[in-house]
């Protein structure tokens, strides 16, 4: 009997990709990227923003996970590199006297040194974040967002709303806003990052550092809380 070729339908042809395929865009990527999480979605359940720590490697991913960039912890500060892997901005903590102990100052960095040459200066920026039992996310010197401790989650507010966090589970709580609408932070300990993510005024990449610095102060990531 011979065996037709190229005859009859092709069984394969709709076969699903399997599991371990490789993704098939950066948006399918950044949906697997691995690591621990902490993740903000809306009511609608979309993502408001997702940062997944690896090693020593924060990636930051914003609404509808777009790529923001990676955060990075250098020695007491914090870089910013842009989805292109430039290095954008640092964050710093304020080198004033004992009451600016937990105010963190952001700066540009303008251009990428050649090898061999020093850093050009960092140009500040009009972000600051107050830590602290209040943390305050500052723009142009007007508080855009923060968030107290109440019960046993907090109240963040902003300036024409506000809204209550309600811990559910050691690293989930509920978010609720006047009007009853509702959302979720999962992955985090501290309800504080709610301020962070919630300051739309401040650039999308320095809201995912100030997230990592207050969980990092407040949460499980901290080396030295």
């Amino acid at each position: 009997m011979a065996l037709a070729v190229g005859c009859g339908p092709r069984h394969n042809k709709e076969k699903k990709r399997g599991i371990y395929a490789a993704p098939k865009n950066a948006q399918a990527a950044a949906w697997r990227w691995p690591g621990e999480k902490i993740e903000a979605r809306d009511a609608g359940g979309v993502v408001a923003m997702r940062l997944r720590v690896r090693g020593s490697r924060i990636r930051a991913f914003g609404h509808k996970m777009v790529s923001l960039g990676d955060v990075r912890r250098a020695g007491d500060d914090y870089l910013l590199s842009d989805a292109d892997g430039n290095r954008a901005f640092r964050v710093s903590r304020d080198g004033g006297d004992e009451a600016a102990a937990d105010t963190w100052n952001v700066c540009t960095i303008a251009r990428q040194a050649p090898a061999g040459e020093p850093s050009p200066p960092c140009e500040p920026t009009p972000s600051r974040l107050v830590g602290g039992d209040t943390v305050q996310i500052l723009h142009a010197g007007e508080v855009v967002a923060q968030a107290r401790s109440e019960g046993n989650g907090a109240m963040v507010e902003r300036k024409d709303d506000s809204f209550r966090l309600e811990r559910r589970a050691a690293d989930r709580f509920d978010v609720t806003d006047a009007g009853g609408g509702a959302g979720t932070i999962a992955g985090a300990q501290s309800a504080f990052v709610a301020a962070a993510i919630m300051a739309d005024e401040v650039p999308p990449l320095v809201r995912a550092g100030f997230v990592v610095i207050v969980e990092d102060h407040h949460g499980k990531w901290s080396l030295s809380p």
